[in-house]
């Protein structure tokens, strides 16, 4: 067996145990022995960066499985809609719901029909598809609040409370912080 690919069964079981620091330095160890990792090192250590909660490394992991594996279709081929699903499932993460969506269209345009791994094809369909519900949900329910909470049922609350108490709060306000 080569020592990478024991290095990186390592890091796996490393991963399982939840030792994640353990499993980072087994899988960076194969990253720098290796001139063009494999796309599953790259995957495994932007998981790990995850658990760890370095999200900004983990996208950095998932831009370079796009990139080093767009063109060259050995046995990457099977796993090129990784690198997607991987970056846009941490740019979710880091709170660019947006950006993610970009990434899996952009997944989506880049990936084969003729794909061996079809069925990665169809879940980044499904994904898309349930990302595009929900935001149409959140965005319904933005606007349900907005309305809510309208101008129609706003009140000065000077208008609404007893002449002395709003007195009493003017009398804690400069003169500039009133006018």
């Amino acid at each position: 067996m080569d020592p990478c690919d024991q290095l990186q069964k390592l890091g796996q079981g490393a991963y399982r145990c939840k030792n994640y620091p353990a499993a980072l330095d087994f899988f960076n160890s194969v990253i720098f022995q290796e001139k063009n990792p494999a796309i599953d090192v790259l995957d495994n250590r932007a998981a790990t960066y995850e658990k760890l909660g370095d999200l900004h490394a983990a996208l950095k992991d998932g831009r370079r499985m796009i990139t080093d594996h767009k063109t060259s279709c050995a046995s990457a081929c099977l796993n090129r809609p990784k690198g997607y699903l991987r970056t846009g499932k941490t740019l979710k993460l880091l709170g660019k719901p947006t950006t993610a969506l970009g990434i899996y269209q952009y997944g989506l345009r880049n990936v084969p029909p003729d794909d061996p791994n079809f069925k990665v094809r169809v879940c980044l369909l499904v994904l898309l598809d349930h990302m595009l519900t929900l935001s149409k949900l959140l965005r319904r329910m933005h606007e349900d609040i907005i309305r809510s909470y309208g101008t129609g049922r706003a009140k000065d609350p000077l208008t609404v409370l007893p002449a002395e108490i709003a007195e009493m709060i003017l009398s804690y306000l400069d003169f500039r912080q009133i006018v």
